[in-house]
């Protein structure tokens, strides 16, 4: 754990304030959920809740099962991490940061389509865009909150995969829901 030197006061209701600097580091936004746990008798855990995350073992199968019907790169992340990918060639990226890029377009709430030989998306900070990829990035919504994205990446431009990812992000973030 890093120490940050910041001290903060709890106050009469039993809040405190995180201070604006680490919140911009773990890109936290006002109304985002925190777990609160305790890790031995002197220190109080607050860690970024991720309903994604808590799914990934599912996550996992569901990548694996698109891609062996597309043939697409399928890979599913949170708000802040990518959580599941179908490749084995490219799992060094599992739990990576997602690039500013890709955060902002699941900011947006809307499908992204990319087309070949045009600006490709970078998924995580490590992995290098394509130039040659077909990339359809779908939010998933759960309770009016975007919780993450479902990506498919093709060699070839193929229209049924913006369908493909619309379903698979909804029923993503409706079994999120339970």
């Amino acid at each position: 754990m890093k120490a940050t030197g910041m001290v903060r006061r709890i106050d009469e209701l039993g809040r405190i304030v995180i201070p604006k600097e680490i919140r911009r580091t773990l890109r936290m936004k006002e109304g985002e959920q925190l777990e609160i746990f305790t890790q031995d008798d002197e220190t109080v855990v607050l860690k970024k809740y991720s309903p994604v995350k808590r799914l990934s073992q599912y996550a996992q199968a569901y990548t694996n099962a698109v891609n062996k019907a597309t043939g697409c790169l399928c890979i599913i992340t949170d708000n802040d991490h990518v959580i599941s990918i179908s490749d084995n060639s490219q799992k060094h990226i599992m739990g990576e940061r997602l690039s500013d890029m890709l955060t902002e377009i699941i900011r947006r709430r809307q499908q992204f389509v990319s087309v070949p030989y045009a600006k490709s998306i970078s998924i995580s900070q490590s992995m290098t865009p394509s130039d040659e990829a077909y990339e359809v990035i779908s939010p998933i919504i759960s309770d009016s909150a975007v919780c993450g994205c479902l990506i498919l990446i093709n060699e070839k431009q193929d229209m049924s995969l913006k369908e493909y990812a619309a379903t698979g992000a909804s029923f993503l973030g409706n079994i999120m829901q339970y």
